[in-house]
């Protein structure tokens, strides 16, 4: 499973198609498949096979239904929840949307210390929206907790995304935190280089911590 889960505003639905050979003389009837669909498309069964897989998997993911432990929405521009701790300007934070202006090399942004104690057993999955347009398509989150004390790179996950540029489109990421090594105990702060560049803006609609258990959400 890859570690890092990019949802797309659209659905790419590939189309199944069988034909059948008949042969007159001998043997029995060749079904041959070409693209496998979804089967909630089709109403018809998943093709077997690796493609079959793939497309069970993400079926099962989307079907998921996640709710927040706790979110950083950004409304507040007075005090969005993150602080720049190495050449960043937030170039403002209103409007929902966090934005981030690279000054040099490793560049990143830090949690302020989080309203309410959070058990990383409780937190499936880290979800960020953002739009890249900086000079380069890698970041990386740091974590510290009552277990893992950092940052520390021992304690930390890398990720790719994509770069804008003049699609200017949003990319939605979502990390599985249980494969951030150090992930347990209870969550002190996270770090996020956002880009290993050294120009461009960098701009975040949300970020939010995932659980699958309704239970566990924020009740707030």
């Amino acid at each position: 499973m890859k570690n890092v889960l990019r949802l797309t505003a659209s659905v790419i639905a590939a189309v199944m198609a069988a034909a059948t050979l008949v042969s007159c003389a001998a043997g029995p009837a060749v079904n041959t498949v070409t693209d496998a669909k979804p089967a909630e498309t089709t109403g018809a069964d998943v093709t077997t096979g690796a493609e079959a897989t793939t497309a069970e998997a993400a079926t099962e993911e989307n079907k998921t239904e996640y709710f927040d432990v706790f979110r950083w929405d950004f409304s507040d521009s007075s005090d969005p929840g993150w602080t720049p701790t190495n050449m960043t300007d937030v170039v403002k934070g209103e409007d929902g949307i966090l934005c981030l202006s690279v000054k040099g090399e490793d560049p990143h942004i830090t949690t302020k210390k989080l309203p309410f104690e959070i058990d990383c057993d409780d937190v499936e999955v880290l979800e960020l929206r953002v739009k890249n347009k900086t000079n380069s398509k890698s970041g990386q989150i740091f974590i510290t907790t009552t277990d893992s004390p950092g940052p520390s790179e021992a304690y930390s996950f890398r990720f790719d995304y994509e770069n804008a540029g003049e699609d200017d489109e949003w990319e939605l990421l979502r990390i599985d935190t249980f494969e951030i090594n150090g992930w347990t105990g209870i969550l002190k702060s996270l770090r996020l280089d956002y880009s290993d560049g050294s120009e461009g803006e960098f701009f975040i609609d949300y970020i939010a911590l995932l659980t699958s258990d309704r239970s566990k959400a924020d009740q707030s």
